[in-house]
């Protein structure tokens, strides 16, 4: 908290207003002929800009910080130097300057930190001294109307100062605190304290009109006017807009003679562009260059489109509309890709299929087929019917004797077709737990791809998943039902499958990546279920317009629990969470084909599970992009 030096201040206050009455009483007797005084005043946008080395400040505290509403109101004097436009124009004035810091807190975040908002308000008030040389580009005969520059050094001095701080905590689970404290600032040189005075610069440019001033202005202080208790500088900022009045006249207007400044023919007077050759027909400006291209219009086929002087100012032809433009693009006369230099996706293999969706790029297949050959209905029947006498022990992962006949005719049909990829599913009936049947039918899944990898084939070629009780293809409330129900089912595919979350490919930037992590970190669950808050809904929403924009994206969702529980209960509900994300995505329109989705329980934490903030932490979903090969 800032504290204040009450006797210091109220002091140094009569000296700064002393000075200011002295200042008008002089420049008040200085109005002669040639010398005027003005009332000014503005409005402006005030900030005090902050550096400093504290670990993570730039992310935790600066974007919380922002500018705030004041104003100027004081004197100015105008005094002639010679007769060539240009003038001294002290000033003094009172100005409110200072900074905001505004922090409201989502709903998981404030109950984190009992806090659901925080506004801290810095008001320092300053007697201002600018010191400025103004030039003045007279816009009629008689001077009295102008446009000016005004810049200059300035000299400010501490007047007052406050903080006023409002917050609103959470009491309870339910019932929120509100409390507002004022405290004023202190000077000095000790710590948490400010400085007395400020050294700075200020601009101004504006018109004026008659004995009206209408302007902007801008300062900078470039002392560090705070003594904060860690290494860093602070200076203030302004910038708005103001409203003079000039209380006298400068007497007899000085007749000013003509002339050409650009020496194009045309008098100033005359001339549109006083600065720039121009023409009669252009009312002394150049020939008008509406697209900025550097293609002047007379000469400009495409006045309102940036182009080249070799297509007579037009932009660069694109013939087959595709968005490369024809020196670029390879394919000029076929619509195509920026990533193909304006060529189509290729087809290797002609089947009609491009690569980027083929899955046997090098091989003719069907389109439903994803461009891979048909796999014949006789194979089909026959992995059926190997699938169908793969038994195991009662409640067991253990193989029975008479599975490994139809396991080795499998090993046999696998080696003969090196092109094909396996996908194992266990399954069991609803007798038990659903956590147990989930656990037994993913070691049946597994036994069957060890046996297989045993035999020679390769692991990237097999996958193994179970689905417990799942997907009953019998009625489980009777003996011969459940008997069905406990199985193995083989899927047999083509193509490469990546076992996992494909690598991603380097068309997929770091940018992109930490995007998709910040959606990842922002899906948030109701406790214990796999029901998300209505406040993740726009993050998902933004996740489907992004796979909307990228077709050629994939996206696998991993779910993750922390280890508070039972293994197999977070295993289970890791799952349903990352089924839930793709049921949303899918109801979005984005292809189940696209979207992979996968539990780990409370595997693999990123975070200590011995404490509540890292438990939270694990709570979590991952979600792993990459391009289909």
């Amino acid at each position: 908290m800032i504290h204040s030096g009450t006797k210091a201040l109220t002091a140094y206050r009569k000296v700064i207003f002393l000075a200011a009455l002295a200042f008008a009483l002089t420049c008040r007797q200085q109005t002669l002929a040639q010398i005027r005084l003005g009332v000014i005043g503005g409005i402006h946008s005030a900030n005090i800009l902050e550096k400093n080395s504290l670990p993570n400040w730039d992310s935790t505290t600066k974007p919380f910080q922002s500018s705030l509403s004041g104003f100027q109101l004081g004197v100015i004097v105008e005094v002639p130097l010679g007769n060539k436009g240009f003038f001294f124009q002290p000033a003094i004035a009172y100005s409110a300057k200072g900074r905001k810091y505004t922090r409201d807190n989502d709903s998981a975040t404030s109950h984190l930190t009992d806090t659901v908002y925080t506004r801290q308000n810095l008001h320092t008030n300053y007697i201002d001294v600018p010191l400025n040389i103004t030039y003045k580009f007279y816009l009629s005969s008689n001077r009295k109307n102008s446009f000016f520059l005004s810049a200059g050094p300035q000299i400010s001095f501490f007047y007052s100062g406050k903080t006023t701080n409002e917050t609103l905590a959470w009491k309870n689970d339910t019932a929120t605190q509100y409390t507002n404290e004022t405290d004023p600032v202190a000077v000095g040189k000790g710590a948490n304290t400010f400085k007395t005075v400020d050294i700075g610069i200020n601009g101004r440019a504006g018109f004026e009109l008659g004995n009206i001033m209408l302007s902007a202005y801008f300062s900078r202080g470039f002392s560090n006017i705070y003594h904060a208790t860690y290494p860093g500088t602070f200076h203030h900022q302004l910038m708005g807009a103001s409203l003079g009045i000039w209380l006298s006249s400068t007497g007899v207007p000085v007749p000013l003679k003509k002339k050409d400044t650009d020496m194009d023919g045309i008098p100033d007077d005359q001339d549109a562009c006083p600065l720039k050759p121009g023409t009669a027909k252009w009312h002394g400006c150049p020939v008008p260059d509406t697209d900025h291209d550097g293609i002047d219009d007379e000469h400009d086929s495409c006045k309102n489109q940036p182009g080249l002087a070799r297509y007579n100012g037009c932009p660069i032809p694109d013939s087959d509309g595709d968005g490369v433009n024809d020196e670029e693009d390879k394919c000029p006369h076929q619509p195509g890709l920026a990533r193909y230099n304006g060529c189509p996706i290729p087809d290797r293999d002609g089947d009609g299929v491009n690569d980027e969706e083929d899955k046997c790029p090098d091989t003719p297949g069907t389109v439903e087929n994803h461009g891979c050959p048909e796999i014949k209905k006789e194979t089909t029947d026959t992995i059926n019917y190997i699938a169908h006498n793969i038994m195991f022990n009662s409640s067991s992962d253990q193989l029975m004797d008479s599975s490994y006949v139809a396991l080795d005719a499998l090993a046999t049909l696998m080696k003969d077709h090196p092109e094909w990829y396996l996908t194992i599913e266990g399954y069991t009936d609803n007798s038990g737990r659903a956590e147990k049947n989930l656990e037994l039918s993913q070691k049946r899944a597994i036994a069957v791809k060890n046996y297989l990898i045993k035999k020679d084939i390769a692991e990237s070629r097999l996958a193994a998943t179970g689905l417990g009780q799942e997907h009953p293809v019998a009625d489980n409330s009777t003996p011969a039902g459940r008997t069905i129900n406990r199985r193995v089912e083989l899927k047999i595919s083509q193509g490469k499958q990546q076992d996992g979350p494909p690598e991603i490919k380097k068309e997929i930037n770091q940018e992109t990546i930490e995007k998709i992590n910040d959606i990842a970190h922002n899906v948030i669950f109701h406790s214990s279920n796999d029901k998300f808050t209505d406040s993740s809904l726009l993050t998902l929403d933004t996740l489907v317009s992004m796979m909307k924009d990228h077709p050629e994206w994939h996206l696998t969702i991993e779910g993750y629990t922390d280890s508070s529980g039972r293994a197999q209960t977070n295993l289970l509900l890791s799952r349903k969470r990352a089924l839930a994300v793709k049921n949303y995505l899918i109801k979005k329109g984005i292809a189940a084909s696209r979207l992979i989705s996968m539990g780990f329980g409370q595997k693999d934490p990123i975070a200590d599970n011995s404490t509540p903030a890292g438990r939270a932490i694990n709570r979590r979903i991952e979600l792993k992009l990459s391009r289909e090969k």
